[in-house]
């Protein structure tokens, strides 16, 4: 886990700002929701990003892809990428 080096005070209904650069870092906009996890003493915050079921397919399609790449060869991992970015 990296440090930061920020420190920031909860307000009056227990806010607290996130800095700009780790807003910009992770694409973090006004209104956008987090996941708030904790472990041990640490609170975590996460974007909530909510993927469909297909996407959710695709991206493990891409990951088993990568994992065959030498069997497969390039030309096969290309053309099989190619059509998952599509959908």
């Amino acid at each position: 886990m990296q440090r930061v080096g920020a420190i920031r005070k909860i307000d009056e209904v227990g806010r607290i700002v996130i800095p700009h650069d780790l807003r910009k870092n992770f694409c973090i906009n006004a209104h956008d929701p987090l996941e708030i996890y904790t472990d041990l003493d640490l609170i975590i915050l996460k974007k909530y990003a909510i993927e469909t079921t297909l996407e959710k397919s695709i991206k493990q399609l891409k990951y088993d892809v990568f994992n065959l790449y030498e069997e497969l060869g390039r030309e096969k991992v290309a053309a099989i990428n190619k059509i998952l970015n599509e959908l």
